[in-house]
């Protein structure tokens, strides 16, 4: 399948499976190797699947009877939206894609046509098994696993639907049914889209406010 009918784009980011551990304890190619393996990994592709898509909808001389969707969705951790002892290297990489998400929000709109709606969302993933997250496990501080509250089980069975019904609802802001991300991502909003009507993320937030 090529780039231009390819209509949603994925970006991943890569984790952190032998980069976790305190700031006097990651060496500082580990530092680089987080922000290739997270930030970069999502940077390059988001790129070339946009350039590629705008050359489609400028060559395509058929006009379709409702735009084609074009979406692109950064996978991130909910973790990122908290500062959490452990993860000094991966934290940059995984801050730097909501940013990134949040201009690349902002840009796209100029290119969406009669033939194409250009959208980005956001994933704030809640930590649940996967081969990466098992070796990540092997490596990670206890004091990280206590903050995190991954010293149990992580019922991936249930997490993964909820995040894929919620990237049908079309918001940025995209999380799981747990309140812990909804309640981080409210406190730290800022300038980003807010969650649905925006009625929850401020209560959210004003709750914070006085905690």
């Amino acid at each position: 399948m090529s780039s231009a009918t390819t209509t949603f784009l994925y970006c991943v980011a890569g984790g952190t499976a032998h980069e976790l551990g305190f700031l006097v304890d990651v060496e500082p190619e580990q530092f680089g190797r987080c922000m290739n393996n997270n930030y970069y990994a999502s940077l390059y592709p988001a790129r070339t699947i946009l350039k590629a898509w705008i050359v489609d909808d400028q060559a395509s001389k058929e006009m379709p009877p409702k735009p084609k969707l074009r979406k692109i969705v950064f996978v991130k951790s909910s973790a990122s939206l908290v500062p959490t002892a452990g993860y000094v290297a991966y934290s940059a990489g995984k801050l730097a894609q909501r940013p990134l998400a949040d201009t690349l929000g902002t840009e796209i709109i100029r290119y969406s046509n009669a033939k194409s709606k250009y959208t980005v969302q956001c994933v704030f993933a809640h930590n649940f098994i996967t081969p990466t997250f098992i070796e990540e496990q092997k490596h990670k501080p206890d004091l990280t696993k206590r903050i995190e509250g991954t010293t149990g089980d992580l019922a991936d069975l249930e997490i993964a639907p909820e995040i894929v019904a919620a990237i049908r609802k079309g918001d940025f802001a995209v999380m799981d049914g747990r309140f812990e991300a909804q309640f981080c991502w409210a406190v730290s909003i800022g300038s980003s889209p807010k969650w649905g009507m925006g009625i929850c993320d401020s209560l959210l937030g004003m709750v914070s406010s006085l905690a």
